[in-house]
This record gives C-alpha cells, sequence and structure tokens, in this order.
C-alpha cells in the first residue's frame, strides 16, 4: 500500500513540476508585491463596496465618462457599459488586493529582502558560518540531491553517505570545505533553488491572482484608451 501510495506522489509531482518549475517565482513576483500602488489594493476587498459601488463615487465616475467619452446622459444606467467597467475595475482590485495579502503573507523573508541571487551573496556572506552552509545544501538535497552532491564531492562525500544524527563530526568538517571552496555557489544555488520551490503552493495562486487583477483592471483602461482614440480622429475629419 505504501509503495502504491509512493508511486502515486512520484507520477503526481511529474506532472505538476513543469507547473511549478516555468510559473513566475518569487523574486519575480517581489517587484508586483513590494509595489505600493498594489499593496494599497490589499484593502480592496474589504472596502471595495464602500468605494467603487458608492453612489456618490459612481456619480462622479459616471459624469466623468459621460463627459470625456461624449456618452449619452443614460451611458451609467444598471447593465450599460460604464457600469460594467465599474464591476471590472472592482473585480481587478481585488484579485490585487488577495495576491498582495497572499504575497505579504506567503513570500519568504529572504526575496523581500533581496531581489536576486547575487544581492543575496553580498549581503549575507559575512555573516554565513560553515554550519549555515552544510544546513543550505541539506536544504538543496531535499529538492535535488545533484545539486547537492555537486558541493558534497568536495568533502568526498555525498547526500546517500551522510548519516542522520546532526552531532557527527562530518558536518563541520563539510561545513569547513564549504565554506573554503564554494560558498558563493552554495548560497546562490541555496537561493535559486528556494526560489522555485519554497511554499510554492503560495506562490502560484499568487502570481495567478496578480495576473488576473491586472487584466481585468486594464481592460476598461485599453477600451476607454480606444475610445478616446476613436474621437479624437473622428474629430479631425480622419475617417
Amino acid at each position: 500500500m505504501h509503495n502504491t501510495w509512493s508511486r502515486a506522489k512520484h507520477e503526481i509531482f511529474g506532472v505538476i513540476r513543469p507547473i511549478i518549475v516555468s510559473t513566475p517565482r518569487w523574486s519575480s513576483l517581489r517587484a508586483i508585491g513590494q509595489s505600493r500602488i498594489v499593496q494599497a489594493s490589499a484593502i480592496m476587498p474589504i472596502v471595495g463596496y464602500l468605494i467603487i459601488y458608492s453612489n456618490l463615487i459612481r456619480e462622479l465616475y459616471c459624469r466623468m465618462a459621460t463627459t470625456i467619452l461624449l456618452n449619452p446622459e443614460g451611458s451609467c444606467i444598471s447593465g450599460s457599459t460604464t457600469s460594467y467597467d465599474l464591476h471590472l475595475t472592482y473585480i481587478g482590485l481585488f484579485f490585487l488586493g488577495c495576491g498582495s495579502l497572499l504575497f505579504s503573507t506567503g513570500c519568504p523573508q529572504i526575496f523581500k529582502t533581496y531581489s536576486d541571487a547575487a544581492t543575496y551573496v553580498r549581503g549575507e556572506q559575512r555573516t554565513t558560518t560553515p554550519m549555515d552552509l552544510t544546513s543550505m545544501v541539506m536544504h538543496i538535497g531535499d529538492i535535488d540531491k545533484d545539486d547537492a552532491n555537486r558541493f558534497l564531492k568536495y568533502a568526498d562525500t555525498d547526500m546517500d553517505a551522510l548519516p542522520d544524527h546532526w552531532d557527527h563530526p562530518i558536518w563541520e568538517t563539510i561545513g569547513n570545505v564549504l565554506g573554503n571552496r564554494a560558498t558563493k555557489d552554495v548560497m546562490k544555488t541555496y537561493y535559486q533553488t528556494n526560489d522555485v520551490w519554497e511554499r510554492y503552493w503560495l506562490r502560484i495562486p499568487c502570481g495567478l491572482m496578480f495576473l488576473v487583477g491586472f487584466l481585468f483592471v486594464l481592460f476598461p483602461s485599453i477600451k476607454t484608451l480606444i475610445e478616446v482614440a476613436r474621437i479624437l480622429i473622428s474629430s479631425v475629419g480622419i475617417r
């Protein structure tokens, strides 16, 4: 029974692995998640109804749309184009807000602080101890044994030969060897590995919410831009 479950998990993981690897990583989502505008949209799921669907805001928005786009007076009645634009804007801000909340609570601190592996190495190298390096390699090995073995070969060992208990002297030996020969490479690989695999079950929906949110918010803006361009072109007699 255990072997059957293990094979099933392996097969499932083989299917979802390309999705995990190909979706935007934490370091890519960082620019969006730490944007002030996106962070401000985090309050939209809570107060969005009071703002977007407020009669006052709705009236001001509709008057502006009527004036700028030369729409008829009834352009903002329920079911009109402008009314749909308001709904789309709210939905977009809702998704952006949810994505922002996911990023702020789920993104590991390392990616909030450092934008890439090189910056991480420069910022943390001086305070990283040999045992930190050993721990990093073990973490890398949990994801990819071949990557870990690439570093462990410096200490003439590999993942399969390591003891289970941390009080064995080999751990200190590995750390000292890595500290002398591969500190930057270990830290860089550690950052890149976590960028893909650390809390990926939060990273994927976070990126998806950002994408959906931007699509909903941009659609009314693009449509308005096209409408304004059409009016300007018509006003100068260009057909």
